[in-house]
């Protein structure tokens, strides 16, 4: 993890509201990828823009222990 790329897209779906059954918008995923394997390590997905506090969140994920993961065989 010495080298990451973070990219912001939107996701090609809208959320309807459960209650209202109104579409709210379409999120936003941020995908935090290794440059060296190109990899997801991270990614985080909002409503907010594409901003500084979504990169943190991303990175949050990418650095949390990943035991419950099994090993892709």
């Amino acid at each position: 993890m010495e080298r990451l790329e973070t990219d912001h897209t939107l996701v090609d779906i809208w959320v309807i509201d459960d209650n209202l059954g109104i579409p709210l918008r379409r999120p936003t995923i941020t995908l935090l990828v290794c440059s060296y394997s190109g990899y997801i390590i991270g990614f985080f997905i909002s409503f907010a823009g594409e901003a500084l506090a979504r990169v943190i969140r991303g990175i949050k994920v990418a650095i949390q222990p990943k035991d419950n993961v099994p090993a892709g065989r």
